[in-house]
């Protein structure tokens, strides 16, 4: 997030200062500055960049006056072709170079008038604001058809497509582009490929082989005639795409423990305080203010999304394995009345709730592996403090956990679609590929390094 911020508000930075040393009747009467629609719908993997906008967007309110206003843009995508460097992809919905143009000379001809923010999209923005904030009852499945119409590897693709944009992938003609990938997300979609089978891609080879089907056959070229580690990517439903092989280990020992992954290990092994820096739990806070919320409504949709995650339901054993508790009284949100006329009491109480919440996360083997808490605030506002340990949830899960819990909230009735795949059955298919001839390419390329590292 610093970085994108620093390119964004460096700049803008940069250039207010370049304008207030002109002389005033050299200043320009107008300054426009390039942000975009992910500041409005978001968008898989633009979080950071969203932000970054967002921040411009403000200084631009900031920074604007009669005398010379400054205006913030914020621009949907934008089709590129002939003349350019990249080659025409097939996008929906977009903007082309005559309309762009004929915006921009429209928002200067409305300078004086215009407000600090303006969007620029051939799309309605409110039709496209209401879907994208669609709870996860109204969302579609990631897949819808059968996946052995496709080879393997058009299997894996498809499934890692799903798996990003949140869209079903159902054939090999399915473009990513216009499944609402963009540059971030593909960035993020080639290295997954890279790890999974073994094939560095780059963005232009999307660019120019921007469906399943293209992408799939670039892999298989790239591969030098290896077999892609299809086995090790479950798919929706817990089936895998490929077949597991018989002489593979159950998921689950007899005790109904499964190991940890590598990440996970290292996190428990931290936190014990055995090593020099160590003695630290990893794990993430949340703090959110929120108007009128029932609590009642929020604690039952708690309950449902624990009911639903094992990984919500799981503690760590002291020989550092995992176990999902089925036998658990139903979780309550502690609530503290804070509504005190003293402010300063309030105050106090409200940063000591932080500083344990925030900081002092439970034993591992002990459940819950996350706190909520909520405090009375007046007016009828309620803060929620939230911490979660990382042995049981990483960002991308919380988001998921936090689409669910809205959705529960909104209707405590919601039938979302079952869980996937048990956390289990994701253990033992990354063990899979680390035990394939990918990952043994890989450490080997590796050690024959390891002597010449400085």
């Amino acid at each position: 997030v610093a970085e994108q911020l620093a390119a964004k508000l460096d700049a803008a930075r940069a250039l207010h200062q370049a304008v207030a040393g002109l002389p005033r009747d050299r200043r320009p009467p107008l300054v426009l500055l390039m942000s975009s629609v992910a500041t409005l719908i978001g968008g898989v993997g633009t979080g950071p960049y969203a932000a970054a906008n967002a921040a411009l967007e403000a200084y631009a309110t900031d920074a604007d006056t009669p005398e010379c206003r400054w205006l913030a843009v914020a621009w949907d995508a934008w089709r590129t072709g002939a003349g350019g460097p990249d080659p025409a992809i097939s996008l929906h919905d977009v903007l082309d170079a005559p309309a762009g143009l004929a915006a921009l000379d429209r928002i200067r001809a409305a300078r004086a008038v215009a407000p600090p923010l303006v969007a620029v999209s051939p799309r309605d923005l409110p039709a496209v604001l209401a879907a994208a904030a669609r709870s996860a009852a109204d969302a579609r499945p990631v897949t819808s058809g059968p996946v052995a119409a496709m080879t393997t590897t058009e299997g894996i693709v498809a499934q890692l497509w799903s798996r990003l944009t949140g869209e079903p992938v159902t054939g090999p003609d399915a473009d990513f582009f216009a499944l609402g990938g963009h540059s971030l997300l593909a960035t993020r979609m080639l290295a997954q490929l890279r790890e999974r089978i073994g094939v560095d891609l780059r963005l232009a080879d999307l660019l120019a082989h921007p469906t399943v089907g293209g992408l799939a056959a670039l892999c298989d070229a790239g591969r030098d005639g290896a077999e892609p580690h299809a086995v090790d990517i479950p798919l929706p439903g817990g089936a895998p795409i490929g077949d597991a092989r018989a002489d593979d280990p159950p998921a689950r020992s007899e005790d109904g423990t499964f190991p940890l992954t590598r990440i996970q290990h290292a996190y428990w092994v931290g936190r014990s305080g055995g090593y020099r820096w160590g003695d630290l739990a990893c794990h993430f806070y949340l703090e959110y203010d929120c108007p009128d919320l029932d609590l009642d409504r929020y604690e039952r949709a708690w309950r449902a999304v624990i009911d639903r995650h094992p990984m919500l339901r799981a503690v760590v054993t002291g020989q550092g394995r995992m176990r999902v508790l089925d036998d658990l009284p139903a979780y309550r949100v502690r609530v503290h009345d804070l509504t005190v006329p003293d402010e300063a009491e309030r105050t106090r109480r409200l940063d000591a709730l932080r500083e344990r919440i925030s900081r002092q996360p439970g034993p591992p083997d002990r459940w819950p592996l996350f706190t909520v808490q909520a405090a009375r605030l007046p007016g009828g506002r309620v803060r929620l403090f939230i911490g979660i340990d990382a042995l049981v949830c990483d960002a991308a899960s919380w988001w998921l956990i936090d689409r669910e819990l809205r959705a529960f909230h909104a209707d405590p009735d919601a039938a979302l679609p079952p869980p996937a795949v048990h956390p289990a059955d994701c253990v033992a298919a990354v063990e899979r590929r680390r035990a394939g001839s990918v990952a043994a390419r890989d450490a080997a390329w590796w050690r024959d390094r390891l002597p010449g590292l400085p």
